[in-house]
């Protein structure tokens, strides 16, 4: 500011003095008009400024006001005559005047310039001081700012200092409590598979039974199923028998009905009597194995209580062993008593032999129930076998000699197979533990792929839900074709309608004689059961001819 100051006054200064370094120019005055009475004031006024502006040689020369008064009473009074006194040295005595003026003028201006100088001298000394002054407040200024700023630095280091420490003991204690959530996390996800792993045991235990039940119903529905078949296609067959033999008697001729009526009740006698004999011998193999299976129940009874028994007498501590109270007495009669020890040592070696003894008889016991139950297997299957056959033949000779024989209904299974309902338990109590153990291994397996903390705590719920999938598959996977390989094998029903047309329900249709059989016998069917349609439009009885 100072600055600018100084450079505004220098150029006051230089246009000041090039103002009065310019030449006076005289320029003579001009002939002062004569006023007329027709003039105004105001335009007499104008008029003297004018003239006055003419002998003007460009200085401020002060306007002589005095004049005024002489043009006050010009429209009045008239010009005062003067003798002796003419134009020419009124003139010059003007231009003197004049001459006077701007000399007194100029030595003003001189006057007024060197006050100007002297006025601007002291102010540029005064600018010079107020500078120096300045200049002195503005270094004190920098140096308070300076040592100001080198304090608030040091205060600022010593604030970050502490702030430092404050936000590492609290990165310290983040850390600390993120560790702890991270064990607490840990803890939850190997609490959680613990219960996810018992509640898919749960779950696979729940799918089994339910599968065991629905098997179990579907099974009841089907024999439901077959026996409502077979016992309508019975019906059939016997209505087509009839209406067959009514036909083929009323073609006869009395002789030949006569015989054919008398060989076909000895016939059917005869048949009557085979498969009176034949349900007595399956009924008496069937009561035979009844009793082979009670008397081998009853003998794993005995083997099982023999057994235990021998547990708790191996479990059982010495007739002699002391006592805690008596242990004392004991060890003193030790040395007193040598007879008494021989036959403690006696009873503990006779003790030992009696079980094992009983140990090698449950053994063999064992052994030979095993035995027998194979033997029942093979008698139970070859039995089986013929009477199929013998059955199958029967059935192919009827049915040549164009007699009809009601196929016999499947009885309900009773201690047909040497398998009893307690080893059937067994049985499916050892499929359901080594289903579990097989479970336990896959959890194993499972826990061993994430066996490290970091890999335990990277585990997400997606890849757990994955995990758990797939064991669940898996065990259903399994669980099926074990139930698959139980079952035994089941035709359709158009295979066992055609199973039972033409042969017995047990035999397989696998081979291709069998199943070109089927097949017509299924065309036949077909045919009949549109024949049938037709005949119940026209008003028959629905009986068809094969």
């Amino acid at each position: 500011m100072a600055d600018h100051n100084d450079i505004q006054h220098h150029q006051d200064d230089n246009d000041h003095h090039a103002f009065m370094s310019e030449p006076i120019q005289y320029m003579p005055p001009a002939t002062p008009l004569r006023k007329s009475k027709s003039l105004d004031k105001d335009g007499q006024r104008r008029a003297m400024k004018d003239a006055a502006g003419t002998t003007d040689s460009g200085l401020a020369t002060p306007v002589d006001n005095n004049m005024d008064h002489r043009l006050d009473h010009t429209d009045t009074e008239q010009p005062e005559f003067i003798p002796g006194v003419t134009n020419a040295s009124r003139a010059q005595n003007l231009n003197q005047f004049e001459i006077q003026k701007r000399e007194e003028a100029r030595q003003k201006a001189l006057e007024a310039d060197e006050a100007k100088k002297r006025h601007e001298a002291e102010m540029f000394e005064k600018a010079r001081v107020l500078r120096q002054k300045l200049e002195a407040e503005e270094r004190l200024r920098k140096e308070n700012e300076e040592r100001a700023r080198k304090e608030e630095d040091a205060a600022r280091q010593q604030v970050l200092a502490k702030q430092k420490a404050k936000m590492d003991e609290f990165e310290q204690q983040k850390r600390d409590a993120a560790r702890r959530a991270e064990e607490a996390r840990i803890q939850a996800l190997k609490a959680k598979e613990q219960e996810a792993f018992r509640k898919l045991e749960l779950a696979k235990q729940k799918t089994l039974q339910e599968e065991k039940a629905r098997r179990e119903e579907a099974e009841r529905k089907t024999n439901e199923e077959h026996l409502a078949r077979a016992e309508k296609l019975r019906k059939q067959e016997e209505a087509m028998a009839r209406f067959e033999e009514e036909r083929r008697v009323k073609q006869m001729s009395e002789s030949d009905r006569r015989a054919y009526l008398a060989r076909k009740e000895a016939e059917a006698a005869a048949i009557r009597q085979r498969q009176d004999e034949e349900r007595q011998r399956l009924a008496a193999i069937e009561q035979q194995q009844a009793e082979e299976a009670r008397a081998q129940e009853e003998a794993r009874r005995k083997a099982e209580a023999e057994r235990l028994e021998a547990e708790r007498l191996a479990n059982l501590p010495p007739l002699d062993a002391p006592q805690p109270q008596q242990q004392q007495q004991h060890v003193e009669q030790e040395d007193e008593d040598p007879v008494d020890e021989e036959a403690r040592l006696a009873t503990q070696r006779s003790r030992e032999a009696l079980l094992a003894k009983v140990a090698d008889r449950a053994k063999l016991e064992s052994m030979r129930v095993q035995a027998e139950a194979e033997a029942n297997n093979r008698a139970a299957e070859q039995t089986a076998a013929e009477s199929q056959a013998r059955f199958q033949r029967e059935m192919e000779a009827a049915q040549q000699e164009g007699i009809t024989i009601a196929p016999k209904a499947p009885s309900p299974r009773k201690n047909v197979t040497p398998e009893t309902m307690e080893e059937r338990t067994i049985r499916e109590r050892q499929e359901e533990q080594l289903a579990e153990e097989e479970a336990a291994r896959a959890l194993q397996n499972a826990l061993e792929r994430k066996k490290t903390v970091k890999d335990m705590a990277n585990l997400d719920a997606d890849a757990w839900r994955a995990d758990l999938l797939d064991l669940m598959a898996a065990e259903e996977a399994k669980s099926r074709a074990d139930q698959a390989n139980r079952e035994p094998f089941v035709l359709s029903k158009d295979a066992e309608i055609a199973s039972t047309l033409s042969v017995p329900n047990r035999l397989s249709t696998s081979r291709p004689s069998m199943a070109r059989q089927s097949m017509s016998v299924e065309r036949a069917a077909a045919f009949q059961q549109s024949q049938t349609r037709k005949q119940e439009k026209r008003g028959g009885c629905g009986c068809i001819v094969m």
